[in-house]
């Protein structure tokens, strides 16, 4: 595994010397990788939030569904597929995913001009094999879960000598890429938020939120880690103290579904720096948000993003208003069309 790398942290109110480098390195070597993504205040979630709250409130989006294969999975996926290749000679990526991380490793290695394996398992949708299958990966299909398929994954990487291994949320240098959503916030002018809100699985996308805030000086950010019941892998090691493994997962939030949270991420939520409030949602509450996010702001996203969503829509009233404004990452997904939402609709609403 690549090192980490190490920063000061320095800055209250602009970004050091050292946080305008790194986000100019990942500007420039995510060009045509991964996108600088809107931060909008959406008028509607300011209104119902500050209306449940008894405060005003600025509500602001960070809109990392449009990024080119729909999930925040392009940043830090992109940083670590493009360092594999510039500084590892890599020529061949082997990832197991059965969605996202899958796809964003089958678009990198597309535009770097490198050959993709991607290992899913069974329950992996037809809507995301088309999409992986697009961008000219192999797709095989290995084991009933997450974990059956990523062993599986392993071994190939091993048998291959010029394949590398890309794990869907646990390295630093995907830490690091997904950093830069707070790192655009900060160079768009944006106020400092008083919570960040962000939906785990494995932990990467909130791992790589918790670097940047620190990098940033950000650290009196506090940061809402939502999940789903049955993919809640985090807020059940954070109770208990210790890394939890889950049996399975019984979510529809699939792409919440790793059994297990990274290391970085458990320490960040329970040793960290920032104070971390985690959230958990029923699979009935996030469709029910799904279908008021997609009326409210004619955007369509996944159960997984949803439940970062729903702490706005669900549980407002557990937010603390400060006078700053609360962010939410909108991370997105591309597992999911009308049709399905249709299906998840009639069976919970």
């Amino acid at each position: 595994m690549l090192a980490a790398v190490t920063r000061p942290c320095r800055r209250v109110s602009s970004l050091t010397n050292t946080a305008v480098r790194q986000y100019q390195y990942l500007a420039a070597n995510g060009a045509s990788l991964f996108r600088d993504t809107p931060y909008l205040r959406s008028d509607h979630l300011s209104a119902s939030v500050g209306s449940k709250t008894s405060a005003d409130v600025d509500v602001m989006l960070k809109y990392d569904f449009l990024q080119p294969t729909g999930s925040f999975k392009d940043r830090g996926i992109s940083h670590l597929c493009k360092t594999l290749r510039d500084d590892y000679d890599a020529k061949a990526l082997v990832v197991a995913s059965g969605g996202n991380a899958g796809l964003a490793v089958a678009r990198a290695g597309h535009v770097l001009g490198m050959t993709v394996k991607v290992v899913v398992p069974t329950t992996t949708k037809p809507l995301m094999l088309d999409k992986i299958r697009a961008y000219g990966a192999d797709v095989e299909i290995h084991g009933a879960n997450f974990g059956e398929a990523n062993s599986h994954a392993l071994e190939l990487a091993d048998d291959d000598d010029s394949a590398h291994f890309v794990h869907p949320f646990d390295h630093p240098l995907l830490w690091e890429g997904h950093s830069s959503i707070v790192d655009e916030i900060v160079t768009s002018g944006g106020e400092q938020p008083g919570t960040i809100i962000v939906s785990v699985g494995g932990g990467g996308l909130f791992a790589g939120v918790h670097e940047g805030l620190v990098r940033n000086g950000w650290l009196d950010t506090k940061i809402v880690v939502a999940e789903t019941e049955g993919a809640n892998c985090l807020a059940a090691s954070m109770e208990r103290g210790e890394l939890v493994t889950l049996p399975g997962i019984t979510s529809i939030a699939t792409s919440l579904g790793s059994p297990t949270a990274c290391q970085q991420a458990f320490d960040a939520a329970t040793q960290g720096e920032i104070q971390v409030i985690s959230e958990v949602f029923t699979d009935q509450e996030v469709v029910q948000t799904m279908q008021s996010f997609l009326d409210d702001h004619r955007v369509l996203v996944e159960p997984a993003c949803a439940a970062a969503l729903s702490v706005l829509y669900h549980r407002a009233e557990s937010l603390a208003t400060d006078g700053r404004p609360i962010a939410a990452v909108v991370c997105g997904g591309s597992g999911l069309n009308t049709e399905i939402l249709n299906e998840w609709r009639d069976q919970f609403l």
